[in-house]
């Protein structure tokens, strides 16, 4: 990344400081909406849109199965499996709706 970093420091000359910030800006704002889970997708006017991959839902529910014997919060746990099972849902509509349109 510091390669990069220095690339876009020489061309744009801003300091690389103020870009690593920026940049590290940016991706915990966009981590932060897709582990909210508001939406299915996450628009950022700069960059796009990003979409939570339907694998990656399906794989933290299986993580969630795997540790549901190791803990003490059932209630939470419970909770963030309702949440995902229904995220998943919408993906795997969304998912679906698109190949149709296609």
């Amino acid at each position: 990344m510091e390669n990069i970093y220095k690339k876009v420091e020489e061309e744009l000359n801003i300091s690389e400081h103020i870009i690593e910030t920026v940049l590290k800006h940016k991706y915990s704002w966009l981590r932060k909406q897709l582990i909210e889970m508001k939406n299915i997708r996450v628009l950022d006017n700069n960059f796009g849109t990003f979409y939570v991959p339907e694998g990656k839902i399906k794989k933290y529910l299986t993580y969630l199965d795997s540790v549901e014997s190791k803990t003490s919060n059932e209630e939470k746990l419970q909770a963030d499996k309702d949440k995902y099972n229904e995220i998943l849902r919408v993906v795997s509509n969304y998912n679906t709706e698109k190949k149709i349109k296609k």
